[in-house]
């Protein structure tokens, strides 16, 4: 089980960075994050979150991978 988490823990957290990263950005109207540290603070804390939800769902021959359907449902939360 901890290596499905290693292998899959680096996809979701690129995923959620990329989803966070336009909040990052200078030219942010609306729930613009103001500094590095939040920044990182809610990456991890948002990865942890989908992880923990992820490997509840998961069943003992299941793995874990990212498709684009995740992707998608990632973004609208």
């Amino acid at each position: 089980m901890y290596f499905r988490f290693r292998y899959f823990s680096p996809q979701l957290s690129n995923v959620v960075v990329n989803c966070l990263n336009p909040f990052f950005k200078v030219d942010c109207k609306s729930g613009r994050i103001l500094n590095t540290d939040d920044f990182k603070y809610l990456a991890r804390k948002l990865t942890h979150g989908i992880l923990n939800k992820e490997m509840s769902h998961l069943k003992e021959d299941d793995s874990l991978q990212c498709n684009d359907c995740q992707n998608r449902n990632k973004r609208v939360h």
